[in-house]
């Protein structure tokens, strides 16, 4: 069965690449990204406030004059101390190597389960961390 490690760990790091791309930066995903971040950055009363000004921007193109080009001013958030926290989920959201940590421990635990790989704690516990560096090393390359 430990003759699967090196198979298991391979597939877990191109598959953790691919849901880290699909997660922080894929064009398919872009539109459920955007929502999330969306969510993230903005509490009620801002969402409404930019829903209100995207309204007026479409109204103005359809009925074919000039948009509204400055942005309106957002209300403050209700509950300021949040402001790191969503700073901090919305760098989650788009860092590669943030977002390959979670992906990896989603892929490679039940992988490594699910080959009857050894249970030992700290394989458990190390590998998705190596697949995650590995993934984030990949992705330097794939920028170019």
């Amino acid at each position: 069965m430990t003759t699967l490690l090196p198979l298991v760990v391979a597939f877990s790091t191109l598959a953790t690449a691919r849901v880290t791309r699909l997660v922080t930066t894929d064009l398919v995903t872009q539109p459920i990204r955007a929502w999330l971040l969306n969510r993230i950055n903005h509490d009620k009363p801002q969402r409404a406030t930019l829903r209100a000004h995207h309204r007026a921007v479409n109204d103005a193109l359809t009925a074919g004059t000039p948009p509204p080009t400055d942005l309106p001013a957002l209300p403050p958030l209700q509950h300021p101390g949040t402001a790191k926290t969503r700073a901090w989920f919305a760098y989650l959201v788009e860092c590669r190597w943030c977002a390959s940590v979670w992906v990896a421990y989603g892929i490679t635990i039940p992988t490594l389960a699910w080959a009857g790989q050894p249970a030992h704690w700290f394989s458990y516990a190390l590998t998705p961390l190596a697949v995650s560096y590995a993934t984030g090393w990949l992705s330097e390359f794939e920028r170019g």
